[in-house]
């Protein structure tokens, strides 16, 4: 009489490996970011306050980590341009990034939330914002980059601490925000806690 050998614990434990690392990688959270971001900034003599902050997903890979600081805090892009500004972003890079990918991936943002109607009006900031992030070749790990926007004076870029760039347009913050906030948000995740709607505590360095 044949016997059927029946599987160990061992080998149903390997089966269920696969699936078991495909739900984890799935569930990957976009909130347990890595730099812990003052709960205020001053900025043109304002102080601005954390409106969220979380971390950039690409598939299940870190990109950065981002801040962002308003007058007032709200919960939905339009409440938060209703402010008028100063607005600050800060993003942290958590791998080696190509700067000029960065600034690609910008514009394609900024495109996807755009109305096809008014989209003639990011072709001026297309080339402006892919030379700003050009300016270096690469962004390492831990580097600090960003925006400040002042009302009546425009768009300053960052790159640890230094100038890179400058947009003076006044509409040109509602594209940028919409990068993030807006209805097609390069991380849906992301965007929920950049809008305070997931409250989870950061987590520090």
């Amino acid at each position: 009489m044949s016997h059927v050998k029946r599987p160990t614990e061992t080998m149903r434990s390997n089966w269920m490996m696969p699936a078991a690392l495909v739900a984890a990688l799935l569930c990957t959270p976009a909130v347990a970011q890595q730099t812990k971001f003052a709960p205020t900034t001053t900025l043109a003599g304002k102080t601005l306050v954390l409106n969220g902050a979380g971390t950039r997903y690409r598939t299940v890979v870190k990109v950065y980590d981002l801040a962002l600081y308003v007058p007032q805090k709200a919960t939905s892009r339009e409440a938060i341009l209703a402010q008028k500004g100063p607005f600050r972003v800060r993003l942290v890079a958590l791998r080696d990034i190509d700067a000029g990918d960065i600034g690609r991936a910008m514009v394609v943002g900024m495109r996807d939330n755009t109305d096809p109607e008014q989209a003639y009006r990011l072709a001026r900031y297309t080339s402006k914002i892919i030379e700003i992030f050009s300016a270096d070749s690469r962004i390492a790990t831990g580097t600090q980059f960003g925006l400040d926007w002042v009302p009546g004076k425009g768009a300053d870029f960052y790159l640890d601490g230094k100038l890179i760039g400058q947009i003076s347009d006044a509409e040109f913050i509602e594209p940028f925000l919409s990068i993030w906030i807006g209805q097609a948000p390069a991380d849906h995740r992301l965007k929920d806690r950049l809008l305070g709607l997931n409250n989870q505590p950061a987590l520090a360095n």
